[in-house]
Parts: structure tokens; sequence; C-alpha cells
């Protein structure tokens, strides 16, 4: 009979933690995934992975073309790498060069007559 009652007492409890899921989801005005952090100046240069694209903060001048004002926006075109896929650039001095020098130093120490 003990049991009965306890396992009525838990399933209550936890029916009235599921009901109460819904309503703290909705009074959450922020999506639950992270936001990307805002393109500032403080942020400009900066890199952000979003979208599997590596994005950059960058400054675009208006245009009146488009209508866009002037601003600080992550530029995360078609042309940028994908998050991971990066590169850093090589070093110069890893292979440096090794093939024929010039031999512009070198001069006869002897001076020739012409007659």
């Amino acid at each position: 009979m003990a049991l009965r009652f306890a396992l009525l007492a838990l399933l209550a409890v936890v029916a009235a933690a599921l009901s109460a899921l819904p309503a703290r989801a909705q009074s959450s005005p922020e999506p639950w995934y992270g936001q990307p952090p805002a393109c500032t100046a403080q942020r400009e240069g900066q890199l952000s992975c979003q979208v599997q694209v590596l994005c950059e903060c960058k400054y675009y001048r208006a245009s009146t073309m488009t209508g866009r004002p002037a601003g600080f926006r992550w530029d995360c075109g078609p042309l940028r790498p994908r998050c991971g896929e990066a590169k850093q650039p090589q070093d110069p001095t890893v292979n440096p060069y090794s093939g024929p020098y010039p031999y512009i130093y070198e001069h006869e120490r002897t001076l020739r007559n012409s007659r």
C-alpha cells in the first residue's frame, strides 16, 4: 500500500514538472540557441564561426545603390572559408631559395688593354 502511494506521489511530481516546462520555454524571449556576438568597432577583424562559415567583422561604407547605411557587419559571403578549413599562411623561410646565385661580385682583377 505504501508503495502505491509513493508511486502516485512520484507520478504527481513528474506531471507537475512536465506541465511547468512549456510555460518556462514560452516565457523566455531568447531562443534556445546562442546568438552571434554583435559586430561593433571593438570587434572589428574578429572571426566568428556562424552556420559553418568563418565570418569576419568588417566595416562597410554606406551605399546609395542598395540603401544600406554605413556600419559594422559580419562578412559571411560565399568566398569565406568553412569553419576548420582556414589555413595559416606558410612561413616564407621554411623553403628558402636554394637555386643558383648570380655571380655579380666576381670580376677580373687585371685590366686589359684594348690596343
